[in-house]
């Protein structure tokens, strides 16, 4: 066998120690734009219920006949799932700051592996 060949079988041992299986999922970066689009528009639909609460609250007023358990109704339901998706949002936008932090900490400790090699090749 060469030496071209024996390296390239080092290699692949090499890789195949640190691959978990062959599984690559995605990446920190990808994960992180996913969530950050998710809370977005989750607070953006919690929103629009929350103020669809609002004209409803306001017909529910000026509703005397029998629409007005209907009316009363809907609104409590909008509020309530308005409200459930900006919560919902907060506690994913928290999830994001985590995986930020993350991503941080690997950049950083990646720069100081580089830096320890660099200073053993001097």
């Amino acid at each position: 066998m060469s030496r071209l060949e024996e390296g390239i079988l080092d290699d692949d041992h090499l890789r195949h120690a640190h691959d978990r299986l062959g599984y690559m999922g995605p990446d920190l970066e990808s994960r992180i734009d996913d969530s950050r689009n998710l809370t977005r528009t989750l607070m953006v639909l919690g929103g629009f219920l929350l103020a669809f609460a609002c004209v409803l609250l306001v017909w529910v007023g000026w509703d005397l006949g029998s629409g007005n358990s209907f009316f009363s109704t809907m609104c409590a339901v909008s509020a309530g799932i308005g409200s459930a998706l900006i919560l919902w949002g907060l506690v994913e936008r928290t999830r994001v700051r985590r995986l930020r932090l993350r991503m941080g900490a690997e950049e950083r400790s990646e720069r100081i592996r580089r830096f320890q090699g660099s200073r053993r090749a001097l």
